[in-house]
């Protein structure tokens, strides 16, 4: 029988977890402000500088771990971190790598209610489970005997299971079985039931063979395999595989000219150029995401004569809430390209200055007579 000091403590204890429940995770979560942007380079360089002796550690497999600590040159850090996020982007289309924010927004919140002073969140069972596997579907707390005390225990339940070595909502339990305050992750069906601390060391606060189930749910955290280190490992290949989220070569556009008749023999095109928000590759420069453009048009004859032609320098500067609204729509830009009557080819080239990508348009027109 639970005593009355129990009762108040177990209903206390009720209390805080409904407010760790319903705590406003975007309070606390800082990605917001990272959405779709090519990661910087100095945002990079400070992942790396703790990569081994952070959560990201938790999220690498074996033989990523392998590569990176075999990696020498900065550059080549750089470019294994590139691929390490954009092989776990499970929707490229969007520019948003949704795996990276969800992995910050899991870590922050990990560091907020499972971290103890001078104990670092993400080492606790409960903040090593809670960003491999992601916030459980159902929390229980209950007051059972343990080694002859009553103790709180706490059960995780998965509705959908994040490994292969865990049944649908078999419970993942957590206790403070030396009464710490630390608590560790008692059981697992593949385990069996090693719950005396007589057998458990007290840095183990989860067990070597639950390790599995925490690769395994790596692994299927990789949605693009072809995407490989190959070409860090090998810099010699001649044809190495594109990396996302580097920037397409290509750069989607569509366009329409219109014209207006300014003389006998004199025409002006008036031609929209037109991007899609999400097409673009941005990047991040302070607290803005930026796009700088180089965009060539060119209107010449049958003859190959040029009739006129114009560069310009595009640069589109926004935060990531309003890049966040705009995404499905396009930027219109105009430029006016002076005609005559008559056959011509127009040409328009594309160029990202930042990533060198390079779109080219070839089309023949003919610019109506003058009314």
């Amino acid at each position: 029988m639970i005593s009355s000091t129990h009762k108040k403590y177990y209903l206390l204890m009720l209390a805080l977890l409904a407010g760790l429940l319903f705590f406003p995770i975007s309070s606390i979560c800082q990605l917001e402000k990272e959405k779709s942007e090519l990661l910087s380079v100095e945002e990079i360089g400070k992942e790396l500088r703790h990569w081994f002796e952070s959560p990201f550690k938790l999220i690498m497999t074996p033989e990523e771990e392998s590569i990176l600590r075999k990696l020498k040159t900065l550059e080549d850090k750089i470019q294994f971190v590139r691929i390490f996020w954009a092989r776990r982007d499970y929707n490229p289309a969007t520019g948003i790598n949704e795996f990276r924010e969800e992995f910050y927004r899991r870590a922050d919140y990990a560091k907020v209610n499972f971290g103890r002073v001078g104990e670092d969140a993400w080492r606790t069972a409960r903040g090593e489970i809670w960003i491999v596997f992601g916030p459980p579907d159902r929390v229980e707390m209950r007051y059972q005997d343990l080694y002859g005390v009553i103790q709180l225990v706490i059960y995780w339940y998965y509705a959908k299971s994040p490994s292969i070595y865990i049944s649908p909502f078999e419970p993942l339990i957590f206790a403070n079985i030396f009464g710490t305050g630390e608590y560790y992750l008692l059981n697992s069906s593949f385990t069996g039931e090693r719950l005396s601390p007589r057998y458990r060391l007290r840095s183990e606060k989860i067990l070597s063979e639950f390790r599995p189930a925490l690769e395994d749910a790596n692994k299927k955290a990789i949605f693009n395999e072809k995407l490989t280190y190959d070409q860090i490992l090998s810099p010699t290949l001649s044809s190495p595989p594109p990396i996302p989220p580097l920037p397409s070569q290509q750069i989607p556009f569509q366009w329409q000219a219109d014209y207006i008749t300014l003389a006998e023999q004199k025409v002006e095109l008036l031609l929209t150029i037109k991007f899609k928000y999400r097409d673009l590759a941005w990047y991040k420069e302070g607290d803005r995401l930026q796009v700088q453009l180089t965009l060539q048009e060119k209107l010449t004859d049958q003859e190959g004569e040029i009739i006129d032609q114009k560069t310009d320098t595009l640069v589109l500067r926004l935060t990531p809430d309003q890049l966040k609204e705009k995404i499905e729509e396009e930027y219109h830009y105009q430029v006016s390209l002076m005609g005559r009557p008559g056959s011509h080819l127009l040409e328009i080239i594309v160029k990202d200055n930042i990533s060198g990508g390079v779109s080219q348009l070839k089309e023949a027109i003919d610019i109506p007579p003058s009314l």
